[in-house]
């Protein structure tokens, strides 16, 4: 069976909605940014999504200095405890 638009059911589905996977026919269909949607709502929503996220990843980035610090003296512990691990443990070849 077929597929049709979840609009107009005695039309074909030409394509699912990127967002919320409901068939749509060519005259639904919403193109925006590269990408099919079943309507502008889901379209919509969709870029409100899209910039939501990239304002959360600038924020991960451009973190307080004091995460800075503290991601720096971890790396910092994690390097002193290597190289006391190696200190201690025998590195010569077995006789």
């Amino acid at each position: 069976m077929e597929a049709t638009c979840y609009l107009h059911p005695e039309v074909a589905a030409v394509a699912n909605c990127h967002r919320c996977g409901r068939p749509a026919c060519a005259e639904c269909i919403v193109r925006a940014e590269g990408t099919i949607f079943c309507s502008r709502t889901c379209a919509d929503a969709s870029r409100a999504i899209g910039q939501e996220t990239r304002r959360r990843m600038e924020a991960a980035r451009r973190a307080s200095p004091a995460a800075w610090l503290l991601r720096v003296l971890l790396l910092g512990a994690i390097a002193v405890a290597i190289l006391e691990w190696l200190r201690i443990v025998d590195l010569t070849p077995w006789p």
